[in-house]
């Protein structure tokens, strides 16, 4: 049933080993390894997004990636700030917190300091203005088909975007973003520009958008991503999500 998947899979790490060096034939061979272990009709564990292992596939290919796929780059990101002890100084925000942001900045009647729903988004500005975290910062989806990240920067008091594409900063974002900086702080936030690297294909903004978060929270970890590794960041996470999922599904029982 779910041959074709997995087969598309395995044919892109060959692809992908072929030509390769040992580091990337190490790669290949750990995933390989993860994914024989696991049941592609499951559910992925470890991410807040419900998905199958299935969709995994996604990563070893050239296709776009979903919010579902972001998200899980984005955890793995988050997670890795933690191990360090960096979630002090950045706060990974999932996609939803801007498509939110968005919403309640748009809406005429909003109120914002009593809306149950928005309680959570208050919350995060509460921590921000205290100096919980100096800094927040995510992935915005522009145009239905494309990937930018943003970062609002207590410190210079910017709110940062970056677009691999090199277009414009989407102003209703960045906008929503100010608001929601002055609201809990008092301070006026100018627009910046956040580094990323520069794509030239039409599949690979996110992986590029996720990559200018990580480097702006953790540069000496995170170096901008050019094109021609943009294969090798898919792989990656691609691991390091069938790590996270192996590791929470020691114990579990699958019913299928």
């Amino acid at each position: 049933m779910h041959y074709n998947p997995w087969q598309r899979t395995h044919q892109f790490l060959n692809t992908f080993e072929d030509g390769s060096d040992a580091t990337h034939a190490d790669l290949v061979a750990e995933i390989t390894q993860l994914l024989d272990g696991a049941i592609w009709s499951s559910d992925t564990l470890g991410f807040p997004d419900p998905s199958l292992v299935q969709e995994l596939s996604s990563y070893a290919s050239q296709v776009w990636l979903s919010d579902v796929h972001i998200n899980q780059m984005l955890n793995l990101l988050s997670r890795e700030l933690e191990d360090l002890g960096g979630s002090s100084d950045c706060n990974i925000r999932e996609v939803f917190f801007a498509d939110k942001l968005i919403s309640i900045f748009k809406d005429p009647n909003r109120n914002y300091l009593t809306d149950r729903t928005s309680k959570w988004i208050r919350s995060l500005g509460d921590e921000f203005s205290t100096g919980k975290f100096h800094a927040l910062a995510g992935v915005h989806h522009v145009n239905s088909l494309h990937w930018i990240a943003y970062a609002v920067d207590r410190v210079r008091k910017e709110i940062r975007v970056a677009d691999s594409l090199g277009g414009s900063p989407p102003a209703t974002l960045v906008k929503a973003l100010q608001w929601w900086a002055f609201e809990h702080t008092g301070e006026k936030f100018v627009l910046g520009k956040l580094e990323i690297g520069k794509q030239s294909d039409s599949h690979s903004c996110g992986v590029f958008a996720v990559n200018a978060v990580a480097h702006f929270a953790l540069p000496d970890l995170h170096p901008l991503v050019s094109q021609k590794d943009v294969a090798l960041k898919r792989l990656q996470a691609l691991r390091d999500v069938l790590l996270v999922h192996g590791q929470e599904s020691v114990g579990f029982s699958f019913f299928y």
